[in-house]
């Protein structure tokens, strides 16, 4: 079976510390920034995240809702891989709402470089990966149009998150 998929990649540089910015991409509270999308409902809170952060982590975000998805379970997330200050993986599945129709899974990365100036350089990737080849087309214009500005506008978020030293939501 062949693998359909299409990524999507954001940089930015963050001014804080390698371990401030590491851990506040994904242990910072991503209801303050997973809510920059009007397509894409915002994140309200997250069940079943008690091991969250950890290599095989898992959390379900829940949704406030809007006219392409339900309030409620999103999807689920697990950590496929945690190096500490250098790289996250994650997959985000088992989606339940029916506006990804078009995707069995999606998985994100971040890279982190210390720069010689002091800041942070960060790499996002994210990769949907397409139900088939007939999906396909549909699952491009998804994440090159609405998910790469989504991304742009995220790690902006994050970016003020970190520099601004907020407290993170899980602790590891």
């Amino acid at each position: 079976m062949k693998n359909y998929h299409v990524a999507s990649q954001v940089t930015a540089e963050f001014n804080s510390s390698l371990e401030r910015a590491f851990k506040t991409v994904l242990l910072g509270d991503a209801t303050h920034y997973i809510n920059v999308c009007s397509i894409l409902p915002p994140v309200v809170g997250f069940t079943h995240h008690l091991t969250w952060g950890k290599e095989g982590g898992t959390r379900i975000p829940l949704t406030s809702g809007n006219f392409f998805v339900k309030k409620g379970e999103l999807c689920d997330d697990i950590i496929l891989k945690r190096v500490e200050n250098t790289y996250w993986k994650w997959r985000i599945y088992n989606f339940r709402t029916k506006a990804l129709f078009f995707a069995t899974k999606a998985e994100g990365e971040f890279f982190f470089e210390e720069n010689t100036n002091g800041a942070i350089s960060i790499k996002w990737m994210y990769t949907f990966y397409s139900k088939n080849k007939f999906t396909l087309p549909l699952t491009f214009l998804f994440t090159k149009l609405v998910w790469h500005r989504f991304q742009k506008k995220v790690i902006q978020k994050m970016k003020m998150m970190a520099e601004a030293g907020l407290p993170y939501a899980y602790t590891t």
